[in-house]
């Protein structure tokens, strides 16, 4: 590739735009850039790729040219380049065709001209093969595309002698001002077979070399095998290219591994790095954090703090305290409470201390415990408890232990608030597509006379686009004269509407009951109902077709029934409509759902002041004293003073309001502002890199 004035000039410009912006002197490392063509059966396209030796310093790259050698052709046959492709932040352009030159009557010459629109847009690294830019061809496939050999192409010539027979300037060049001078060729040839458009195009892929990391101590060596997590996506064998040495050890290599043998007083952490490569010659660098450990002496007895969480039961609960403690190996200790709890009893069992809370009390509790070795060395520390009322799981709403996949359950429940029934599916997956064609829910409920037979009515669907309805309703039937059997289906306008959820419950309908309360209402057991019969023989004593099913197409075909059981407990319902406080602290459950506080602990924020107190007078206004978006029954720390609200209970200025509830004030700080020398230091740094740009274009120009 050949160099003119002109474009000396250009490239000098463009470094005096850029030097003063850098804020950086051009050292420079030593370099270049090799170039591959790869034909892409996928997309039908030629790529052209680029992989730099080293990473240049600063990056900074400025122009180049690619030419490539494609067969010769004319009309509709010809080679003909269309929708070329750069890597963003930069421009290519095909800036010269030339056509079956005397010096190889068999070739076209088409090159390819680089000008950056970022600079850094390539962010090179070691090794690394990226992108340069891709392009179509029009014409059909006539044979190899492969990049020129500047020196050994005919049609290529000296820079100093433009005098091939078209009087062009044909060849491979690269500039980035990181590796040396602005003015010379990066460019140090091409990698990679020629490009094959009728054949499979292998692509290597750069290996990875992932970070390592060792443990050592002062003077012991350790092999560490660097290669293990590295990896190759095209599975070739990588070696280790190259490593350095550490500073607080030195390294050799073993085969495939690094041995580091670190000096006799070394402590701390040491790094260094080693580059590996496949047989292709791509490169990838990675590091290795060796952590020099002290030869410690044997632990001490200590004993640690604890913290547990208790729930308030009559039997209490086993605390292991020693599982934290730091305990000489094969030493046995002896443990004694020296400190009782306030609020409850501690005793030493087999080790353990078994806590029973007091009767009714919730909050927060101490105690200390001693450990004594056989030597008599002993040991304390504190355990902290946080007690909690007893809290107990619905069994009733949880989901299937093993759902199958690709299926739906059902489960019936009753609302005491609301006074209804409402349906639920869950599914462990989410069809897709989501196309809901059919479905049936069908109930079993106590049959009861005139006036008080179960009639569903207000049946209201949980989503738009599925119009659920009572279809059926069977009273008393021969199977079982004692159940009413009552099924539902939805009219469908929205396939899509059920919006389901991966492991999670969905509601799907609820309706009331016209009729009593005589009892549990329950799903249909398909298999085991003697009122249920199979699809396809709908011969019960009134010849209706009973039974659960769905049809999701997202989870099969039309023929396939993707309900596969119930699961839950019978809804039963009640006229009870006594708002539930389980905590007995004068806020219901419903209360404490929306405000976020704890319905099975009357002081959730466990700080000795009431949920019911710290919430105030009005439950929609709930207390934010210092205003900080947390409410006062969440917050430990009310007023934000640095104090905890469990030690402010008192009214330290005689005011009547209570410490935890006073607002600290802070007296207004004015602040001044102090002008640096950074802009001068900027502007100063500027003008000398402009000066030595400018020198650059003048000898550029010469």
């Amino acid at each position: 590739m050949k160099k003119s004035i002109r474009q000396a000039v250009s490239r000098g410009v463009a470094l005096l735009v850029l030097l003063p912006a850098a804020h950086t002197a051009f050292a420079g490392v030593a370099g270049s850039v090799e170039y591959r063509v790869a034909w892409d059966n996928a997309d039908s396209r030629y790529h052209v790729y680029m992989r730099p030796t080293t990473a240049p310093n600063p990056d900074l790259s400025m122009t180049g040219q690619v030419t490539l050698r494609v067969p010769h052709a004319t009309g509709t046959s010809k080679f003909t380049v269309t929708d070329i492709k750069p890597k963003a932040g930069t421009t290519w352009s095909l800036s010269s065709e030339v056509f079956g030159p005397s010096e190889d009557k068999a070739i076209d010459y088409l090159s390819f001209s680089f000008m950056p629109i970022d600079v850094r847009a390539f962010a090179f690294k070691a090794g690394v093969e990226q992108e340069a830019f891709s392009f179509k061809n029009t014409g059909p496939c006539m044979g190899s595309v492969a990049l020129m050999n500047n020196n050994t192409d005919p049609f290529n010539q000296p820079p100093d002698a433009p005098n091939n027979s078209a009087g062009t300037n044909p060849g491979n060049q690269f500039a980035n001002a990181g590796w040396g001078v602005t003015d010379d060729n990066d460019y140090s040839g091409n990698y990679g077979a020629a490009a094959e458009c009728g054949g499979t195009t292998v692509i290597n892929t750069a290996p990875v070399a992932n970070k390592d990391t060792a443990e050592s101590s002062a003077g012991k060596a350790v092999t560490i095998d660097v290669l293990k997590n590295d990896s190759d996506a095209d599975g070739d064998t990588l070696v280790i290219a190259s490593f350095t040495q550490g500073s607080k050890g030195s390294i050799t290599q073993s085969g495939n591994s690094l041995i580091y043998t670190p000096k006799a007083d070394a402590t701390g952490t040491d790094t260094f790095t080693y580059t590996i490569a496949d047989p292709d010659g791509a490169k990838s660098t990675g590091t290795v954090s060796v952590t020099l450990t002290t030869v410690t002496p044997p632990p001490e007895l200590v004993a640690q703090t604890d913290n547990f969480d208790v729930q308030a039961t009559a039997s209490g609960m086993t605390l292991d305290v020693l599982a934290n403690d730091t305990i000489p190996a094969g030493q046995s200790v002896t443990l004694t409470v020296v400190g009782a709890p306030k609020h409850g009893t501690a005793t030493v069992v087999n080790n353990k201390i078994v806590f029973i809370p007091t009767a009714g009390y919730t909050g927060t509790d101490t105690l200390t415990y001693r450990i004594t070795d056989a030597a008599g060395n002993q040991t304390e520390a504190s355990i902290n408890l946080t007690i909690n009322v007893e809290t107990t799981v619905d069994t009733c709403t949880q989901p299937p232990a093993t759902p199958e996949a690709n299926k739906a359950y059902y489960r019936i429940g009753w609302s005491g608030t609301d006074q209804r029934y409402h349906v639920y599916m869950y599914a462990s997956s989410v069809p897709s597509p989501n196309s809901l064609t059919s479905a049936q829910v069908t109930l079993k409920a106590p049959i009861g006379k005139d006036a008080a037979a179960f009639t569903p009515t207000d049946v209201q669907s949980a989503f738009t686009g599925l119009s659920w309805s009572n279809n059926s309703s069977v009273h008393a039937p021969t199977e079982d004269a004692a159940a009413s059997y009552l099924s539902f289906t939805p009219a469908i306008s929205n396939a899509k509407a059920m919006l389901w959820q991966a492991g999670k419950e969905i509601e799907v309908f609820s309706f009331a009951n016209k009729g009593a309360c005589l009892g549990s209402v329950s799903l249909i057991d398909n298999a085991t109902d003697a009122f249920n019969q199979p699809a396809d023989a709908p011969n019960n004593s009134v010849g209706t077709n009973p039974g659960n099913s769905l049809v999701n197409l997202g989870w099969g075909s039309m023929d396939t029934d993707n309900y596969a059981g119930n699961y839950g407990c019978p809804a039963t319902c009640s006229t009870d409509t006594t708002p539930k406080d389980t905590d007995a602290d004068g806020l219901t459950d419903a209360e404490e759902a929306t405000l976020g506080t704890n319905p099975n602990s009357n002081d959730t924020d466990g700080d000795g002041i009431l949920d019911k107190d710290e919430i105030g007078a009005t439950v929609s206004k709930a207390l934010d004293t210092d205003g900080d978006g947390v409410i006062n029954a969440l917050d430990k720390d009310d007023d934000n003073d640095g104090i905890p609200t469990s030690a402010e209970k008192g009214d330290a200025n005689n005011n009547g309001i209570p410490d935890y509830l006073e607002k600290p004030t802070t007296p207004t700080v004015k602040s001044v502002s102090v002008p640096t020398l950074t802009q001068w230091a900027q502007l100063l740094l500027s003008m000398l890199l402009g000066a030595v740009a400018l020198r650059k274009y003048v000898r550029l120009g010469k």
